[in-house]
């Protein structure tokens, strides 16, 4: 069966869930001592990149995400979800399912189960969450699978931009026969 490489970048551009008011969940850090302090104060955001999430909001996308796959990409073998340490909320069951793997190196475990024949799907991104966190509000998506699978992943990229994510790149590479 021939097999494709697909791959999605893209850039949170706006609130997922529009002007919807939701709890804020920024707490203070847990500060003590005098070392406590001096280290906090060397936090900085990154200026000029804004937070359009919250830690609860941001496992809620990437559960809508996840289960979007579950629904229309039953063949895959693996999902990996690459999550950001630390969080301020719980994982989702969703995220929970038995096909999903949370991983904090999302890219090497996509190669090693791609190099062993495995349809996996990868969600790797950088969205802020709190203001003094890094990130760039990406998001990077790569599918394995049968060539079967294109419509469904470029649904799947449609999809996205409902949430406010902008198409930055697309490919689709064929990789050629596969046995498992």
């Amino acid at each position: 069966m021939t097999h494709l490489h697909m791959s999605f970048t893209g850039r949170l551009i706006g609130r997922p869930y529009g002007r919807k008011a939701t709890l804020a969940s920024l707490r203070a850090f847990p500060l003590s001592s005098e070392s406590d302090y001096r280290n906090a104060s060397g936090f900085h955001g990154i200026r000029g990149i804004p937070v359009y999430l919250n830690f609860f909001e941001h496992f809620d996308l990437l559960s809508r995400m996840v289960q979007f796959v579950l629904n229309h990409m039953e063949e895959l073998d693996f999902i990996l979800v690459e999550i950001a340490m630390p969080s301020g909320a719980r994982v989702t069951p969703t995220l929970l399912h038995e096909k999903v793997f949370l991983c904090l190196d999302v890219n090497s475990e996509f190669e090693k189960l791609r190099n062993l024949s495995f349809s996996v799907l990868a969600i790797r991104d950088s969205f802020i969450r709190h203001p003094q966190e890094m990130g760039d509000n990406s998001i990077n998506v790569d599918c394995f699978a049968e060539s079967s699978t294109l419509h469904v992943f470029h649904q799947f990229v449609q999809m996205l931009s409902q949430w406010r994510i902008e198409i930055l790149q697309t490919n689709f590479e064929p990789t050629g026969d596969v046995s498992n």
